[in-house]
């Protein structure tokens, strides 16, 4: 690849291993205070992804920029709060963050999708920290996997590993169009309609917003690379 399109791509990789990470983050554990402190610094000094604006970045990062430092503790002990009685229980959940719950018909955790999802990670190379603790399909989980490509597409790129990098933009594209695309807007919406914290609400409709046009960054970037 010329040198334009190198950094281009690079710059594209890095601003979305960025978003990953944060939500991965978000729904693995949880809000805590030092990541509430480096979003709110973040969306008062520059968006989180500069190369792709849509409406509901702006208006998650209209939201952080309304809080101040003395708002973040107590806010973020309210979300702990909020997180577990929407995602970790022990009550009933009203979102339950699993594929399995979307994807089936008995709506049960531990289904097939979950042993797809275990697959994917395992061919790839993933090894997570909770993976014999949470279900495979868990957002968090599959947010994470998606992080994880992203890196290894950077890793590729900078060690100048182009059939490399080609492999792992087009697991990016698999695992989202066939496991990501097929659950996580809906379950989205049932957090925006569920949550009682505003917050959640609006890192629900980024997120959405975010993977509906990670769609077509992955197939512009296979496209660059000459793969589609």
């Amino acid at each position: 690849m010329n040198d334009e399109l190198t950094q281009l791509m690079k710059a594209n990789l890095e601003s979305r291993v960025q978003v990953y990470d944060l939500l991965r983050r978000i729904f693995l554990t949880g809000p805590s205070l030092d990541l509430l402190r480096a979003i709110v610094e973040q969306a008062k000094s520059k968006p989180l992804q500069k190369d792709f604006q849509f409406p509901e970045e702006e208006a998650l990062f209209d939201f952080l920029r309304q809080l101040t430092s003395t708002d973040l503790e107590l806010l973020q002990k309210e979300l702990t709060w909020e997180f577990n009685r929407l995602f970790v229980g022990p009550y009933h959940l009203p979102t339950p963050p699993y594929e399995s719950v979307y994807r089936t018909a008995n709506g049960l955790m531990m289904q097939e999708p979950s042993a797809e999802v275990r697959k994917k990670f395992l061919a790839a190379g993933l090894q997570v920290t909770s993976l014999n603790r949470d279900p495979d399909d868990h957002i968090g989980l599959e947010l994470e996997f998606m992080y994880f490509l992203c890196v290894k597409g950077l890793e590729a790129l900078e060690n100048n590993q182009i059939p490399e990098l080609q492999l792992r933009i087009s697991q990016q594209q698999e695992f989202l169009e066939t496991h990501l695309l097929q659950w996580v807007l809906t379950f989205c919406v049932d957090v925006s309609g569920h949550t009682r914290q505003p917050f959640f609400a609006r890192v629900a409709g980024f997120m959405a917003g975010f993977l509906e046009l990670e769609k077509h960054i992955i197939r512009e970037n296979l496209s660059l690379l000459g793969t589609h």
